[in-house]
């Protein structure tokens, strides 16, 4: 219950970040203070070293804070390499990584993985806020093909 409970937290103030500035320091803060070593957890703190790179003005601070946020991803995916969750927050920052910096190259594995996962999101423990972030996101960046929004769209009807 009380990983359940973290988890939300996380996702909650993930959510929160994205949508407004001020509250990454926060989002950040958080996981920094979380000990859970849990792929889940990497992925969400590689992703708050993903907005910290948006946020700093220093390019050589932006440029560390997205190796590190690379290399938490990286390690995260490795554990659970079909977890969509973790797919989508890599597909997220990378999408919104500009590509001349060599740091997008896993765009269409991503994809690929949740597309092929996506109707598994319940036995992957992906609720269904998520799965909506998930499906928004995926439709929205219009790095799918009709087909595969159509896979996209179907999940939730599973």
């Amino acid at each position: 219950m009380a990983q359940e409970n973290t988890f939300k937290t996380i996702r909650d103030l993930f959510n929160e970040a994205v949508k407004d500035q001020d509250n990454r320091d926060e989002f950040y803060s958080y996981l920094e203070d979380i000990t859970l070593q849990n792929p889940t957890v990497t992925a969400y703190k590689a992703s708050a070293k993903a907005l910290k790179a948006q946020d700093a003005w220093n390019p050589i601070n932006k440029l560390s804070f997205l190796k590190e946020a690379d290399a938490l991803f990286e390690t995260a995916i490795v554990k659970e390499p079909n977890n969509i969750e973790l797919r989508f927050l890599r597909f997220s920052v990378q999408f919104n990584t500009p590509r001349w910096l060599g740091m997008s190259d896993e765009l269409n594995e991503d994809k690929n993985v949740i597309i092929a996962y996506i109707n598994d999101y319940k036995k992957l423990n992906i609720d269904d806020g998520v799965l909506n972030w998930i499906q928004t996101f995926m439709i929205e960046s219009g790095y799918c093909t009709e087909s595969e929004i159509e896979t996209i769209q179907a999940a939730k009807t599973n």
